[in-house]
């Protein structure tokens, strides 16, 4: 099958092994912990895809893992792409979008995939599901509006939840919506707003329901109804994202919940990755491709052009094949702008 995926390597390349400094006591506010980053080779690149594209997420098919999708929001709108062969798929045109968000509804195989995303235009947020036979997106009536500027969003659950819930940053206030479906239509039900660091930036659903916040400054805080906790501090230049994976894991002593938060400086394409239970930083990582090769055929360093970042996502789901384990993209601009993707296992 021809791929419009551009291959890039079937191997995963370590350049500099990630250490994480040793665990200590944590004072209420961790410093900033640096470990060294390690280089991962990009397995994929998507091309046309530039520096304006606000978002970026997974859907994951409930049955048939090579059958999950990209989505990319600009202000064009939604387009959703496949992971087996990067071809377009479907896509919203009336819609500005500002972000997007995927959660679902539902368990097992008839779990159903639901996409938001902010429309700058309409000042709402607006849902679309996406049909797990056909894959297209399917309006869903009753738009959620929100006034005032929107810094963020996150929209996800607990791993025992049947509906998700929708976390709406503006300043340090965290607006909160529950979801139900009742008669076949998506209810939204306003729910306690939170308080985060006047800072907030993004946002993540934790695998118990818990909400977690990363400012622009690298400041991760688990945000509960009544109080907070600072969990880590990023070493962080220019905050691009925050994203959280979750796996179960087996061993002898038996099946292990591994959470895994994944913080994005988008000043120099470096992903942070930190426990999500306990806030330790668990290594670092660089998305990147082969340099140029010189005129005797060894790689030149030197001569890699120089890159610019956009926005990122990662998803512990199973998309099928290499990213079975989920994986990780973001936005780099070098000589022209493409999606990278690589497996997460790579990097979380």
């Amino acid at each position: 099958m021809l791929r419009n995926f551009k291959l890039i390597s079937l191997a995963t390349l370590f350049v500099a092994i990630a250490g994480c400094e040793p665990a200590a006591e944590r004072p209420d506010q961790p410093p900033a912990l640096k470990t060294p980053a390690i280089y991962v080779l990009a397995i994929d690149e998507l091309p046309g895809i530039g520096l304006d594209t606000t978002g970026l997420a997974f859907w994951a098919h409930p049955n048939v893992a090579f059958n999950a999708l990209l989505i990319v929001a600009s202000a064009d709108g939604l387009i959703s792409y496949h992971m087996e062969d990067g071809s377009e798929f479907a896509r919203i045109d009336d819609i500005t979008a500002q972000g997007v968000g995927v959660s679902y509804f539902g368990r097992g195989t008839d779990a159903r995939g639901v996409v938001a995303a902010y429309d700058t235009n309409a000042q709402a947020f607006r849902m679309f599901e996406i049909d797990n036979l056909t894959r297209q997106f399917e309006a869903i009536p009753g738009d959620l509006a929100v006034r005032g500027d929107v810094r963020g969003f996150c929209f996800g659950r607990a791993i025992d939840a049947q509906t998700p819930e929708l976390f709406i940053i503006q300043s340090n206030k965290i607006s909160t919506y529950g979801f139900s479906v009742e008669d076949g239509h998506v209810r939204a039900t306003p729910r306690a707003a939170r308080t985060g660091p006047g800072n907030s930036a993004d946002c993540v659903v934790g695998p118990d329901g818990e909400l977690i916040v990363a400012g622009d400054d690298g400041g991760l805080w688990r945000i509960g109804a009544q109080s907070s906790e600072k969990l880590a501090s990023a070493p962080i230049n220019e905050f691009g994202g925050l994203e959280i994976s979750v796996a179960t894991l087996s061993g002898d002593t038996g099946a292990a919940l591994v959470s895994r938060l994944l913080a994005f400086d988008r000043a120099n394409g470096v992903v942070h990755v930190f426990d999500a239970s306990d806030g330790h930083a668990a290594g670092a990582a660089k998305i990147t491709t082969r340099p140029p090769v010189d005129e005797n055929g060894n790689y030149d360093e030197s001569a890699r052009p120089a890159e610019t970042y956009g926005v990122f996502a990662a998803t512990g789901d199973n998309l099928g094949g290499i990213y079975r384990d989920g994986a990780l993209t973001m936005v780099v601009d070098a000589t022209t702008p493409v999606l990278r993707l690589t497996p997460l296992n790579g990097v979380a």
